[in-house]
């Protein structure tokens, strides 16, 4: 389905009224088309053949609209606490939905799985990260919390979770002499 041309904006900003402290907020509009292998894949499996996935030659484009907002705090000299909250709305997400169907493969039954169109989804996450800087070392440590929520009303089973994270980054800096 040829759809035409699609605009996908973005507009964020950041305000930081002294050096101690910053507020960003942002909202922007996406898009994506099927790939050929959400619209094409006949018959995928894994080894062993656990499952079963398939595509959908009827798929539409989907839609997405994120809103995100946050505060960045430097309380002390060097170190940066930063709050971070998005929501996505998606409308006709493409995803991995249960087929409600089972095939037989080597004498068992194995569940199908095929790529659909869920009509709404919202995903709210939230994220928290710590920054400290030392002369030649900054420290990075951060994490987040997801949830997700299913609105749809065909009553889909939706096959996958953004889940939460955490991780750690050290990053270095060294200036090397200038050549004379």
């Amino acid at each position: 389905e040829n759809v035409g041309p699609v605009v996908s904006p973005k507009i964020s900003a950041l305000y930081r009224p002294n050096k101690l402290l910053g507020i960003r907020a942002g909202i922007g509009r996406g898009f994506r088309a099927p790939s050929i292998q959400d619209l094409k894949e006949s018959r995928y499996h894994p080894a062993g053949g656990g499952i079963w996935r398939y595509g959908n030659s009827s798929l539409k484009p989907e839609y997405s609209t994120n809103i995100n907002g946050g505060v960045e705090v430097t309380p002390v000299k060097n170190l940066t606490v930063a709050v971070n909250g998005y929501m996505y709305f998606l409308s006709d997400m493409i995803a991995l939905v249960s087929g409600n169907r089972d095939t037989t493969y080597q004498t068992r039954l194995v569940p199908v799985i095929e790529r659909m169109n869920v009509r709404n989804f919202t995903i709210k996450s939230a994220e928290l990260l710590l920054s400290y800087k030392l002369k030649m070392v900054s420290i990075e440590a951060g994490g987040s919390a997801t949830l997700q929520e299913d609105r749809d009303s065909d009553g889909a089973d939706f096959l996958a979770n953004p889940g939460n994270n955490a991780y750690i980054n050290l990053i270095g800096e060294y200036d090397l002499p200038a050549a004379s």
